[in-house]
Parts: C-alpha cells; structure tokens; sequence
C-alpha cells in the first residue's frame, strides 16, 4: 500500500468508483442484449440516454459544471432538433396532436457557454489577468449575470465564493 495525502486518496477513490460503475454498467447492458436474441434485421443492442439536467453535489467542482454543461447542452440539442423533427413529421403527415410546450433549456447552456458574456469565457477571461482569483471570478459572474432567470440570486455572504445555476 502506498500512503496518499487526503486529497490524491477521494481522487484515487472516485476513479476506482467511476470505473466500477461504468463496469457493471456495461456488464448489465451486455446482459441485457443477449437476453434480447438477434431478430432479423434488428439492431442487437439496447440504449440508454439519461441527460436532462445538472446534477447537485455539496461540493461542485470545475469536472462537474463540465459533465452537466455538456448534459445540458445534449438535451438542448435534443429539444431543438428531435422534437422539432417529429413536430414536423406530424404536421407533413396531418397527425393532429396537441403540444402544450416544448421543454427550452436554451437559456441554462447560453448562461454558461455564451461566446463573451457565459461563465466558460469569464473564466477564460479572469484567468489571464495578471492576478487572477476566485474571487474576480465569481465577482464577474455575479455582475454580468445578476438579472438572468437561470441565475438566481445568491446570499451576498456567498458572492466571493459561490454561484448557481437554475435549470430544469
């Protein structure tokens, strides 16, 4: 056994976990696709897409606002392009159907990954000043965000050090 300070042990913890999972994820997928049987002409897999939203950790790090922009950007993706896709399909088809709304989750991914205003490129731009800080960056957000919807308003004791995004 080798001794590791407190931080390389949670880090060596989570990649023995994320591995695992990921193992027994494939293991039960597998599983699953043998019990199926090959039918003619059919694809010999099943699938599995589970995206919608951010996850909520106590603690959030940058790894995790990555996974869940990148959630969010594949659920906008799939708003925008397969929900309009059927919509029109029925309409071509004259399907009467009635759509109440189509989820718009738009505005959570420009929040973060918008060209010059989104926090990805505040943070790009608060880490190449000359001293740059967590707490420039998050002063940043906060002003450049405080009237968004999906930025609700943060307790001022929390400012220096904290923000969040809502989604859906």
């Amino acid at each position: 056994a080798i001794p590791l300070i407190v931080q390389d042990a949670r880090y060596a913890r989570d990649a023995v976990a994320k591995a695992l999972y990921e193992y027994i994820f494939s293991f039960v997928v597998a599983t699953v696709n043998a019990s199926l049987g090959k039918k003619e002409g059919a694809l010999p897999c099943i699938g599995v897409l589970d995206i919608f939203g951010f996850e909520s950790f106590k603690v959030n790090e940058f790894e995790q606002l990555l996974i869940n922009f990148a959630n969010e950007s594949l659920q906008d993706t799939f708003n925008t392009q397969v929900i309009a896709a059927e919509i029109r399909m029925y309409e071509e088809e004259n399907i009467q159907c009635e759509i109440s709304s189509v989820p718009d989750n738009s505005g959570c991914v420009d929040l973060v990954g918008a060209k010059n205003t989104g926090i990805f490129s505040i943070l790009d731009n608060v880490s190449r000043q000359p001293k740059p800080s967590d707490s420039k960056f998050c002063s940043d957000v906060h002003k450049t965000h405080d009237r968004d919807f999906y930025f609700p308003k943060t307790h001022p004791k929390d400012k220096r050090d904290k923000f969040w995004v809502k989604h859906f």
